[in-house]
């Protein structure tokens, strides 16, 4: 429902800015097509954010949350897909992620309908931090979605291809 209305919501935003997607025109004319979900969106975003927090806490037993109660602080890492950046992009983008140990990883851009678009990695990797750019050539745009695997990890994150 949303992909179809951002996609419109761009395109009519381009031929309100003369196909400019960086102008002050561009980024007013798509704000008033996206405006109300967008809103929609990000409250229940961040309901669902706050309540998962105060779950946590609750299920921790209602632990003191006062800096004096911490004695020595405990970076934890943990596998994860950062979000591209830059996102929107036009000629090529960087994809980042993070493993905590050696695994078999797979990392894939699909297409909106679910189709592989191009496996950026498929091999073993050892701990650690990874960066990889994507040049999407002869792609049309739209949204794709990264697509990282690892024994302890399946996750997406969505990304816009702009001309």
């Amino acid at each position: 429902m949303y992909v179809d209305s951002i996609l419109i919501a761009d395109n009519y935003a381009k031929s309100v800015s003369g196909g400019s997607t960086t102008s002050s025109a561009y980024n007013d004319a798509l704000w008033n097509k996206t405006n109300k979900y967008t809103i929609k969106l990000f409250k229940n975003g961040s309901n669902a954010f706050a309540e998962l927090i105060y779950t946590a806490w609750v299920q921790a037993g209602k632990p003191s949350l006062t800096s004096t109660d911490i004695e020595k602080p405990i970076i934890e890492f943990s596998e994860n897909l950062e979000q591209n950046s830059p996102n929107p992009f036009t000629t090529h983008t960087t994809i980042k992620y993070n493993l905590t140990e050696t695994s078999d990883v797979t990392l894939q851009i699909m297409n909106v309908i679910g189709n592989r678009v191009v496996t950026l990695f498929k091999g073993s990797q050892n701990s650690g931090l990874y960066s990889i750019e994507w040049y999407p050539q002869n792609q049309p745009e739209g949204i794709y979605f990264i697509v990282l695997d690892t024994k302890k990890l399946h996750t997406v994150k969505k990304m816009l291809l702009t001309k």
